[in-house]
């Protein structure tokens, strides 16, 4: 039992080292560099080679010595990638692993404005807001997508009351959580459809000077409870493997289906729509 066990431990060991010994050396331009060890190769011969479970690309073999030199044919290959002789899973294309590698998995930290289109009885100023985000990759009807999840609350804002003497001006603060489907159209271009849940408040004084029968003097407080669906478009650009920064521009709209008040005028504020446009810059570090 004893030898039967080392053995088994031989076998592991054995194998994990003609596995780990069947890699790419170094790349330059489109020569490729591979150990021998391991792979028995002759020239002329394709092999595919991975990353991992995922086929990243082809070489073609064309001298052979203490090392292997062969041409790169398709995919986008790198150092410490494995050789495989034998066919393997068509989800280990160049596409999957490049997708995988430039759009997964990402924590972004944002930071933007807020623009809420104006109402009739609301001019609203731009929020400063930050943003916080994750981007996983998908596969939906067989094609690459990121699910982008986010989540952004308004660090300041204004909201002006255009029919009250003055203008008075009011406090506005804005809280969402969303997520959003995008399509990479390529390595940095994507466009999304989000969806999400838009909380919105605002607040003030008017004083008696710009008090009104209808807005008498004193403080008011509506906030407001909504869902929201946004088309949107984006820009990723990789500074590094692990670093990358991306524009994201979404037009969302929040229909609001609850809303309270807490004023003197004892007017119920009314749920209603309010499109805002949101412009994020974010950074994002891939795990």
């Amino acid at each position: 039992m004893k030898n039967f066990k080392v053995f088994s431990l031989l076998l592991v060991l054995l194998f994990s080292f003609d596995a780990f010994s069947r890699r790419i050396l170094k790349v330059k331009g489109k020569k490729v560099y591979f150990s021998r060890k391991g792979l028995s190769v002759k020239k002329g011969q394709i092999l595919s080679v991975y990353d991992g479970s995922y086929r990243v690309g082809k070489i073609k073999v064309y001298k052979l010595g203490k090392y292997g030199l062969a041409k790169l044919i398709s995919g986008d290959v790198n150092r410490g990638d494995a050789i495989k002789t034998k066919r393997g899973s068509k989800r280990g294309s160049k596409s999957s692993r490049g997708f995988a590698g430039k759009w997964g998995n990402r924590l972004y930290l944002g930071a933007g404005i807020i623009m809420p289109s104006a109402s009739e009885t609301h001019e609203y100023g731009s929020l400063t807001a930050l943003s916080l985000g994750y981007d996983m990759p998908i596969k939906l009807f067989k094609k690459n997508m990121v699910l982008m999840l986010n989540g952004a609350f308004s660090l300041s804002g204004t909201a002006t009351l255009a029919k009250i003497p003055n203008n008075t001006e009011w406090d506005t603060a804005m809280f969402m959580i969303n997520g959003d489907l995008a399509y990479p159209f390529n390595d940095f271009l994507y466009a999304k459809l989000g969806f999400g849940v838009t909380s919105f408040a605002q607040q003030g004084v008017v004083d008696a000077a710009n008090g009104t029968q209808n807005n008498p003097a004193g403080e008011y407080k509506d906030s407001f409870l909504g869902i929201n669906i946004a088309p949107g478009l984006g820009l990723k650009y990789d500074f590094t493997d692990k670093l990358a920064v991306k524009v994201d521009l979404t037009y969302r709209l929040s229909q609001f289906i609850s809303a309270s008040s807490d004023s003197v005028s004892g007017q119920e504020a009314e749920a209603g729509l309010l499109p805002h446009l949101n412009a994020f810059v974010y950074l994002g570090y891939k795990f």
